[in-house]
């Protein structure tokens, strides 16, 4: 996936959760999005972590 296709692919989502008229659910979908952002900010800490352990 190309870098304007990961920016046209987050808008789409953000435009998404801007529409829903609810707020518990906006506030839900805001979440699951930090929750989800965190976990792969984990992952990669743990990955390079992992690197550095095999290369050192």
């Amino acid at each position: 996936m190309t870098r304007d296709e990961k920016k046209t692919n987050i808008e789409n989502m953000a435009e998404s959760v801007m529409s829903v008229k609810n707020p518990a659910e906006q506030s839900m979908m805001f979440m699951a999005m930090s929750a989800y952002a965190e976990g792969k900010a984990a992952g990669k800490a743990e990955e390079r972590q992992r690197y550095k352990k095999e290369a050192g």
